[in-house]
């Protein structure tokens, strides 16, 4: 029905320029939600697209939907931001200025790999909700030989050691540090514009998705829903969220294929 067109992020470990494919002396430059929307307006430039009828993100990809709604309004025909707000919350900056601390800590040390692992450890605590925490995590502690080991700590040893065996630790720098960098003003956004928004968000507060939607200068729609996996909801409420894109998507004209 439609042409999905799906990009590598700068600053990332795919095909696009990042640190670990950067092959020079200096360090890798800062970026922002604002670069990565004018590398896809010059990829769509190279490829002789005029248009998109829709640019739906999540998370880090909502911010760079809103930033590219914000500089080439006449591009698009509108954006969806799911779990994704105009700025970084404070919050947010503190939580991710610490995970790139521990980083940092441990390509300085040379334990690259635990230190990246601690710091997807910690996001972890961010990306669900503290209802999911107290479901899954709250039984006692396990002492042993003056030791205690909590239930969570496993889960989050785990997500980080599988994190760090895949992803390069300056890119997850740069990264966070583009999330935290990010900033638009929603008044300059005309195009029609669809939220989507977990109540139970920590990293990005309902109150924030809701300032965002009252600050929009084009038309908005602000889905609200409660899901018990916080910020994570984007990749776990799969019915939901699909739905709602079939939704925004229905009223698109079908693609021509040539046969």
């Amino acid at each position: 029905h439609v042409r999905v067109l799906a990009t590598d992020w700068l600053g990332g470990t795919g095909a696009s320029s990042g640190p670990a494919n950067w092959g020079r002396d200096e360090v890798f430059p800062l970026i922002s939600s604002h670069d990565q929307a004018r590398a896809i307006a010059r990829l769509l430039d190279h490829l002789g697209i005029e248009r998109l009828e829709r640019f739906i993100g999540a998370s880090y990809g909502g911010m760079v939907a809103l930033a590219f709604a914000e500089q080439f309004p006449e591009r698009l025909g509108g954006a969806v931001a799911i779990s994704a707000a105009h700025e970084a919350h404070p919050r947010a900056v503190a939580w991710r200025s610490l995970e790139r601390r521990a980083v940092e800590l441990g390509l300085a040390a040379g334990r690259v790999e635990e230190g990246l692992a601690l710091a997807r450890g910690l996001a972890f605590t961010t990306y669900r909700s503290r209802g999911e925490f107290a479901a899954r995590f709250g039984a006692p502690a396990v002492v042993e030989r003056n030791q205690a080991r909590f239930a969570v700590e496993d889960y989050l040893e785990a997500r980080g050691r599988e994190f760090a065996t895949r992803f390069d630790a300056r890119s997850f720098c740069a990264l966070t540090l583009a999330i935290d960098l990010h900033r638009i003003e929603p008044e300059r956004i005309v195009v029609p514009t669809t939220l989507l928004a977990a109540t139970s968000d920590e990293l990005v507060p309902i109150e924030q998705m809701r300032e965002l939607a009252a600050r929009l200068a084009g038309s908005v729609k602000l889905i609200e829903f409660p899901s018990a996996f916080g910020h994570d909801a984007f990749l776990k409420e799969i019915d939901l969220v699909s739905g709602c894109l079939a939704a925004e998507l229905a009223g698109v004209s079908p693609v021509e294929v040539s046969r």
